[in-house]
C-alpha cells in the first residue's frame, strides 16, 4: 500500500493545486507503480514558516512516496516518470517540487472498522 506524504510550503496557490490534483497525483502513483487507486494514500504535510526556516534543502513541494517492494531495484526508472507525469498531467509543470521513491521489503497496514 503505497503512502505518498506531500511536504509543502502552506500557501494558498500551493495548496489550490494540490486540492485540485490529489486524486490525479494518487492515479498517477497507481498506474505507475501497478497499485489499484484504493490501495495509495496521500497525506499533507503542510510547513509553517516556522518549519521552513530550519529545514534544509526542501523544495516547494517534496512528495515522498513509500512503496512496498515492487520498486526495488527500478527507483532510477520510476522516479523519473513520476516527476514527468505529475508534471505534465497534475497542474505541476510551474512549480519546482521533487519525489523521493523509497522502496522498502516489508510493511502491513491493519484497520479497525467498528462499523464492520
Amino acid at each position: 500500500m503505497p503512502l505518498i506524504q506531500v511536504y509543502f510550503k502552506d500557501t494558498k496557490a500551493t495548496r489550490e493545486v494540490l486540492k485540485s490534483n490529489g486524486l490525479k497525483i494518487c492515479e498517477v502513483v497507481a498506474e505507475i507503480l501497478h497499485y489499484e487507486l484504493s490501495e495509495i494514500v496521500l497525506i499533507p504535510r503542510p510547513m509553517s514558516e516556522g518549519n521552513l526556516e530550519i529545514s534544509v534543502n526542501t523544495l516547494p513541494i517534496d512528495f515522498v512516496i513509500d512503496v512496498g517492494q515492487r520498486a526495488i531495484g527500478q527507483v532510477k526508472l520510476l522516479t523519473p516518470k513520476l516527476v514527468h507525469r505529475f508534471r505534465t498531467e497534475c497542474g505541476l509543470s510551474k512549480i519546482h517540487f521533487g519525489v523521493w521513491l523509497r522502496p522498502f521489503r516489508d510493511s502491513m497496514f491493519a484497520e479497525n472498522d467498528p462499523t464492520k
